[in-house]
């Protein structure tokens, strides 16, 4: 992904800090949070227990975000696996986030 695209692409590490043309993708088999640190926000990575049965889940990230950053904030729910992410994109929404859902449509 990073070779096709304007943006950089690369799996999240702990620590790597949030920045504007910059995607992060969580690395299998962790959970992955945003957190607010002394430089802005940055990413970190736990063994934590799967949510929804996923690890990583996109609602463990989404529910992080919610604690830690300020509304201005887009949340972006493409797809999921099963349910996951439905009710941390709700609680952004809640919490007066900008959000958007996109679903596939029909079969296949």
């Amino acid at each position: 992904l990073d070779e096709i695209n304007s943006v950089t692409v690369k799996e999240a590490e702990s620590g790597d800090a949030l920045l504007i043309g910059r995607v992060l993708i969580a690395p299998g088999g962790l959970q992955m949070a945003v957190r607010r640190s002394n430089v802005g926000f940055i990413v970190e990575l736990s063994d934590g227990p799967p949510v929804n049965r996923h690890k990583p889940s996109v609602d463990f990230l989404f529910d992080s975000i919610v604690a830690a950053a300020p509304a201005a904030v887009l949340g972006i729910l493409l797809t999921g696996m099963g349910n996951d992410g439905a009710s941390g994109l709700l609680a952004m929404c809640e919490a007066g986030y900008k959000t958007v859902a996109v679903r596939k449509s029909g079969g296949g």
